[in-house]
């Protein structure tokens, strides 16, 4: 694989060049691809990758006004068998239709990785047959989530037979520079030479025109687009008259008017265009894409005949492209500018208030066609209308929008959105409405904000959500603000904080009369009580959950604000609970049921957090190998998968597994890397706990005792809240101590421990603490 670079100024030649190019390869035979970034499609997480995609698989491109369900179809039926597993994806970027359950149980970052691996799997088939070439034209216009995809791609192809070209102008970064695949070739504007030649190619030869060949190069300054333009204003203004390759000039020399720029050629043949036509033009320049007959119609409020007369008139004078004749109604058959450069003329002489009108036009033109309820149109549709100042809708179609970003793993595009969001909604009229919406787009930003670890923006969002849901006495929000603040808390490690939260979320979504929230908020409680080391009344919230939410937990997907499938994360609490009050046969009942469910999806992090639960178990019962293969294939699974949240929780679990079982030296470094590269700061607090305890514990075993006491007192102090986790550090600390001779501090923890086990209702550390405590009595009387 080569990947060429093509750099150069607008207008410079970059698109005739890939044109002319990919049009002779095609000619001789050669697979050639070719998609080109939009600028006015970048509102839209995805959409150049969704561009890429669609024209990799053959796809005419889709907007709001075509009829998606003949597309899908189209697309299953020509979808090779062999990579089924990707159709969900393309299916998705390209908005054909809903998805099924099992890629809503993806989270953002699998979905992420699932498309990127989808645009690997097609380009990798169409070079299956010979060499291919991979045109991304204009790439420095691309989304970002879409620049990532393709940064990503391209070190993939390096084994494979193709050419891929990119298109960008110089002020673009990317990070493909040093590779050694990677060469950047500088389009040059042409020499005085080239640029004669081209102008005589366009002029012709008659004596009349020679003269002021001289004076369009130099003002064209090596820039053919310029020159074609300045040719093509002389046309319009009368100056010059004949056809292509053979005009006469009209006019002396002096006393022809040449601009200066091309911005002021765009601009003088859009102001000889009628009135009517510039002001479609225009509507055109906002509207960006789409460029419909009947969207220019809507907008201009003419009948489509009226818009097409506009828009042929845009297309006589150069400045817009007409579409090709296809087997697409005429209305949804799509018109372009004839560059960037025009459409960036156009908008660039727009007053705010003629702005504003225009994207107001373009709203409730996009609003009224087919699928603009679709979660795809919403990015276009909160453009349009923040721009129109239609602020109401602007902020509710930032909230769908955010869902959207949110879902494609695009955190930052959201939090983007939540912003503009916020402007719009504190300028609707009406407080009430205006609150109503703040507080759904902080609601929604949550989950971006996790995501990209932005703690205490987290807190304060939530403060001031939760402040709206009390001025509104909205309960549901209540209960989603508090239910939300509690996961976090709990995140943060402060139980007794959070539990309080989660038991106000479950009494305001009890007044709101929400099942899917109540729910929620019993599973965030069970899981502060698990945490707190209060296990009875974990089992309890765990049992109401199992015999009251049975229809709430039937979806086994992961719902809004959940890492894992609910009933998946009740189960591991559950389970977890119940083998810690020493119920070890009904934890391995409910850790089979997980099992069962994860055999039909594929979810890693749900599997990740049973898999925890039921190695603790295994290696309480001394199945230390089972627990040992299981936590080395799930350390490789957070890495292969991005799941840094469950890392941590499973080198702790790993590092108890080898130190138990005679493999201490191989424990010790790798948790010490792994408190080096603090990978425990991704999750919540009890991964740091379970690697300090396994650490301490591969220490002892190592007879490193000064160090394993040090981290056995760390582990106990940073357990803080985690009562239970507590107890089982005492124990590791008195073991070490007792190993260490300490038998006065030996007897303090134990006896510590036999407290807290009781108190807890601990039954296996009851047992250990008591045997402990027996067995220094009875040496302490043999003495």
């Amino acid at each position: 694989m080569r990947t060429i670079g093509l750099c150069g100024d607008a207008g410079i030649g970059k698109s005739r060049l890939v044109a002319d190019w990919t049009a002779a390869l095609a000619s001789e035979g050669m697979d050639v691809c070719v998609s080109q970034a939009r600028g006015y499609a970048s509102t839209r997480a995805y959409s150049a990758a969704a561009d890429l995609i669609a024209s990799l698989v053959g796809l005419v491109q889709m907007n709001v006004t075509d009829v998606r369900q003949s597309a899908r179809q189209a697309l299953i039926e020509g979808w090779p068998a062999e990579g089924a597993e990707h159709l969900a994806a393309a299916s998705d970027l390209l908005g054909l239709a809903a998805p099924d359950q099992a890629w809503l149980a993806l989270n953002p970052v699998q979905r992420r990785r699932r498309i990127g691996e989808a645009l690997l799997w097609l380009v990798r088939r169409r070079a299956r047959s010979g060499p291919f070439v991979l045109v991304l034209e204009d790439v420095f216009l691309a989304d970002r989530e879409s620049r990532r995809l393709f940064e990503a791609l391209l070190p993939k192809l390096q084994e494979l037979p193709v050419l891929v070209c990119v298109s960008y102008r110089p002020d673009f970064e990317h990070q493909w520079r040093q590779a050694p695949w990677f060469v950047e070739r500088m389009i040059e504007p042409l020499h005085d030479g080239q640029m004669l030649r081209l102008a005589r190619a366009l002029l012709g030869d008659d004596p009349s025109v020679l003269g002021v060949m001289n004076e369009l190069v130099a003002r064209a300054d090596g820039n053919p687009f310029f020159l074609e333009q300045l040719v093509i204003t002389l046309i319009d203004d009368g100056s010059l008259e004949g056809t292509p390759g053979a005009y006469r000039l009209q006019r002396p020399l002096g006393e022809l008017r040449v601009p200066g720029s091309i911005a002021a050629v765009i601009g003088a043949r859009t102001d000889r265009l009628p009135e009517a036509a510039k002001s479609a033009l225009e509507a055109a320049a906002v509207l960006g894409d789409p460029i419909t007959r009947d969207l220019i119609a809507t907008m201009q409020a003419v009948d489509i005949a009226r818009a097409e007369e506009l828009l042929a008139l845009c297309v006589a004078s150069g400045l817009l492209s007409c579409p090709e004749q296809t087997s697409l109604s005429l209305e949804s058959q799509a018109f372009a500018f004839r560059h960037a450069l025009v459409r960036d003329v156009v908008l660039g002489v727009l007053t705010r208030s003629r702005l504003k009108a225009l994207h107001r036009q373009a709203f409730l033109a996009l609003h009224a066609q087919p699928g603009a309820a679709d979660a795809d149109a919403a990015p276009v549709l909160a453009h349009h209308s923040f721009k129109g100042e239609e602020w109401e809708q602007a902020a509710k179609f930032a909230i769908k929008s955010m869902a959207r970003a949110i879902s494609h793993s695009a955190n930052q595009e959201a939090l983007q959105l939540f912003e503009k969001g916020i402007q719009a909604a504190r300028r609707v009229d009406g407080a009430p409405t205006a609150q109503a919406l703040e507080l759904a787009l902080r609601l929604e930003a949550i989950g971006a904000m996790m995501a990209l670890g932005q703690i205490d923006d987290i807190f304060s969002n939530m403060e001031r959500a939760e402040a709206i849901a009390v001025q509104l006495n909205d309960q549901r929000a209540r209960a989603a603000v508090s239910t939300e603040t509690a996961v976090f808390l709990w995140m943060r490690g402060r139980f007794e904080q959070g539990l309080r939260y989660a038991s106000q979320g479950l009494e305001a979504a009890r007044l709101a009369q929400r099942r899917h929230m109540t729910m929620a908020a019993h599973q965030t409680r069970l899981m502060h009580l698990h945490a707190l080391g209060r296990y009875a009344e974990a089992a309890i919230e765990g049992n109401v959950l199992l015999s009251e939410y049975g229809p709430e937990l039937s979806a086994h997907y992961v719902q809004p604000g959940w890492a894992a499938i609910p009933i998946i994360n009740l189960y591991a609490f559950h389970a977890s609970t119940l083998w810690r009050l020493g119920d070890s046969e009904a934890g391995s009942a409910f850790c089979a049921k997980a099992y069962e469910i994860l055999s039909n999806i594929d979810h890693p992090y749900s599997r990740l957090l049973i898999d925890t639960v039921q190695s603790q178990m295994w290696i309480e019962n001394d199945e230390l190998d089972r627990a040992e293969r299981m936590m080395r294939m799930d350390l490789q699974q957070c890495r292969t998968h991005n799941v840094p949240t469950m890392l941590s929780v499973c080198m702790g679990v790993l590092g108890s597994a080898l130190a138990r079982n005679g493999k201490a030296a191989e424990a010790v470094p790798m948790l010490e890397r792994g408190f080096a590269d603090r990978i425990y700061e991704a999750a919540g607090p009890y991964g740091r706990t379970f690697m300090r305890v396994s650490l301490g514990v591969a220490y002892r075993k190592l007879r490193r005792l000064d160090d394993a006491i040090a981290v056995g007192r760390k582990a106990v102090e940073q357990a803080a809240e985690e009562y239970g986790h507590q107890t089982e550090a005492l124990y590791e600390l008195a073991e070490t101590l007792r190993h260490a001779g300490d038998q006065a501090g030996a007897e303090a923890h134990f006896k510590r421990v036999a407290l807290a086990a009781e108190r807890l209702g601990m039954p296996h550390y009851q047992r250990r603490a008591a045997a402990a405590l027996a067995d220094w009595r009875k040496d302490g009387h043999a003495a």
